[in-house]
């Protein structure tokens, strides 16, 4: 029988951040037994681990509602908690293999990171990609990855990133990549963000780690530095640590194992 617990990710005193069940003693290759429990779950990502840390890299795989999802921030986060409570954490940090990525967990300073890979980013014209889905027109655009990837979508800094509103519908017909809202903060702040994948079962993600390993490049090079606070400007709210080191994007923040 599996056993489950419950972590809540990138929470802050008027953020609620978001949850993630982590689910041991599962069979990872059993995929319809992995979907069915997800499907069923209330919380947006259900990450399954088999308890043997014997093997390496550590086999994780993780679902939402709907699918099985590629990069998860705070899922892998959440993970890393947990570990870290069991006293199943070792010094020079863990490697995790997801089913088509790679990524690492460590601890620093009391706080858990996940490590990522950097993705590139190709900044496009905006009359090469279609923003008629959006109330308010952008000022610049990006792309990563493929036609199943992210489009970056940047917004002035006078803007109320907030009050933008979309139409998933024709997001959908229009595109298949997930969407990554951003912009300019202020002085807490180095840069908001609103995350949008109705392709992938979540018209708007209101804790988003995988965007911010993304982020934290794109503002790079406009804000000149290399550690990042991002607020996540969903209806629950977020905060998210990020920063590029010994070339790989870091993404941490506040986790809290509830049982």
């Amino acid at each position: 029988m599996y056993k489950n617990s419950l972590a809540q990710v990138f929470f802050e005193q008027d953020c609620q951040g978001t949850f993630a069940e982590i689910i041991s003693d599962y069979d990872l290759d059993d995929e319809v037994g992995m979907q069915k429990i997800a499907t069923g779950s209330r919380f947006p990502a259900c990450v399954f681990w088999q308890e043997s840390l014997e093997s390496k890299p550590l086999r994780v795989r993780i679902f939402n509602q709907k699918q099985e999802i590629q990069f998860c921030g705070h899922g892998l986060l959440a993970l890393a908690a947990f570990l870290k409570r069991q006293d199943k954490f070792k010094s020079s940090g863990l490697e995790v293999a997801l089913k088509s990525a790679f990524a690492e967990l460590k601890t620093e300073k009391n706080n858990v990171w996940i490590g990522f890979e950097p993705m590139r980013f190709e900044p496009v014209n905006l009359s090469d990609v279609r923003v008629s889905s959006f109330s308010e027109a952008p000022s610049h655009a990006a792309l990563v990855g493929d036609e199943n990837g992210y489009m970056i979508l940047e917004w002035p800094k006078a803007f109320d990133l907030k009050n933008l509103t979309l139409n998933f519908q024709t997001l959908l017909d229009s595109t298949h990549r997930a969407v990554i809202a951003t912009q300019r903060a202020g002085n807490t702040y180095d840069f908001y963000l609103r995350y949008f994948a109705p392709a992938y079962g979540a018209n708007e993600d209101p804790a988003t780690g995988s965007a911010n390993r993304i982020l934290a490049t794109y503002w790079q090079s406009r804000l000149g530095k290399s550690q990042f606070t991002a607020k996540q400007l969903s209806a629950s709210g977020a905060v998210i640590l990020s920063k590029i080191e010994k070339k790989k994007v870091w993404i941490s923040g506040k986790v809290k194992i509830i049982n």
